[in-house]
């Protein structure tokens, strides 16, 4: 009942749809370009995990990003949502799928993780408990503080876009089968007339952000550099 009608035809009978917004957050975003499977999971890289920390759910995203001679690669090819914002659950699945390739791993994503936390008995940060639960080390922790909606939304479309050209300085990739959900958010997520996302309902999928969010955290804290770089030999 609380779902629209592309929501109930996608998530209650299995039928993919496209959504159609008026002002998209990742106008840039090109699924014919930056869906592939060719985004996986590769052991010898390092792993980039950026964080969402909504009351509910927790978003969690898992990607590679690297220079070579090509360029620069951005590539998404795992997810997951905590559900009731357990920490708990969220360094479970971590260890889980990504146990034996975390000892050079980054993490990223909400700078409010990293004030003390208000819905636990553990004051630390939830980065903090993250940091312990993994068994990271302090260097491993890497957040920026969060850009706003117009900044972000202005560096997501520049590296969307520069990742379109014929001769790309940048691969931009996510994969459709094990990234579903930011997909999803990449199509469907909408903002109002200066940029910022909207979240009025969280009853309806295209208004949670969770796992845009993720991705917009790694855009900032970890290809902000890239951008400058890159709009500086454009000039």
């Amino acid at each position: 009942d609380q779902m629209n009608e592309g929501e109930r035809l996608q998530e209650i009978f299995g039928k993919f749809t496209e959504y159609v917004g008026e002002n998209p957050f990742t106008h840039q975003f090109n699924k014919d370009i930056h869906e592939s499977q060719q985004a996986v999971f590769q052991p010898a890289k390092q792993l980039v995990i950026s964080v969402d920390f909504n009351l509910n759910p927790f978003g969690v995203i898992f990607s590679h990003v690297y220079r070579d001679a090509s360029g620069m690669h951005f590539h998404t090819f795992d997810e997951a949502e905590i559900e009731n914002g357990s920490m708990n659950k969220m360094i479970q699945l971590i260890n889980e799928r990504y146990k034996n390739n975390l000892h050079n791993c980054i993490i990223t994503g909400d700078a409010m993780g990293k004030s003390r936390s208000l819905m636990t008995n553990d004051a630390s940060s939830y980065f903090e408990q993250l940091r312990r639960g993994l068994n990271l080390r302090e260097s491993q922790i890497q957040v920026t503080s969060n850009p706003t909606h117009e900044n972000s939304r202005s560096d997501c479309n520049y590296v969307l876009f520069q990742s379109k050209k014929s001769n790309s300085p940048i691969e931009v990739l996510i994969n459709p089968r094990t990234a579903t959900g930011l997909c999803r958010d990449l199509k469907s997520v909408q903002c109002d007339a200066f940029g910022k996302i909207l979240k009025r309902n969280r009853n309806i999928l295209n208004q949670r952000a969770d796992l845009l969010d993720c991705w917009r955290y790694i855009v900032n804290a970890v290809l902000k550099k890239w951008i400058i770089e890159n709009q500086k030999l454009n000039k």
